[in-house]
């Protein structure tokens, strides 16, 4: 008999799933549920998967000791939990506070960065077994335009964010490898974090 595998999809965005249930469409899947809801309050029974993914998303949620408290209550034993999302370097608090303030200009849902070494302590807290956690390349640097129109960041706000860049210190140039373009533009990298741990 083939295994059926079964998954199902959360977000707190109606645009977001709208747009993942027509990928599903695309790519004629049948077996994915998707549901509006936080991380933080989970709407599946105990015990529900074998694999919970989370990416480019935990810097938007109110708690992640919740969230992470949410995903051992939902893995079976064995299951294992995969993380990506955009964090802060280790121990440099005033870069750490930039960037977030940046980040929160641009986007009020945006709550916070961790730090990959607050990553490894939260996932353990939760009863997770930490198998793997290391910083990944970013994809390659971002346009500051383009990443504010993707948050429909405009007008007066727009320009604060890009003073910020304009006036950003020497060390916050040199960690996110800030460039100035013609235009009012600049480039940048953020830090990503990538975690595998193990529901004991």
């Amino acid at each position: 008999m083939p295994l059926r595998t079964v998954g199902g999809g959360l977000d707190v965005s109606t645009g977001m799933l709208a747009e993942a249930r027509k990928r599903q469409q695309e790519q004629r899947l049948t077996n994915v549920t998707w549901l509006e809801g936080a991380a933080e309050q989970l709407p599946f029974p105990d015990a529900s998967f074998s694999i919970v993914t989370c990416r480019v998303a935990p810097h938007h949620f109110d708690s992640v000791p919740q969230f992470l408290a949410e995903v051992h209550r939902v893995l079976r034993p064995g299951g294992r939990f995969l993380l990506a999302d955009t964090s802060v370097p280790d121990n440099k608090p005033e870069l750490n506070q930039w960037q977030n303030y940046v980040e929160k200009l641009r986007d009020p849902s945006h709550a916070r960065n961790l730090e990959p070494r607050e990553w490894q302590a939260a996932l353990e807290m939760a009863g997770l077994q930490v198998e793997k956690i290391e910083e990944a390349a970013p994809d390659g640097a971002m346009q500051l335009n383009d990443w504010l129109e993707k948050a429909g960041c405009t007008g007066a706000t727009a320009d604060l964010v890009r003073q910020e860049f304009r006036q950003a210190s020497a060390e916050a140039q040199r960690e996110f490898q800030i460039r100035e373009l013609p235009d009012a533009d600049f480039t940048f990298v953020w830090q990503r974090v990538v975690a595998k741990a193990v529901k004991p």
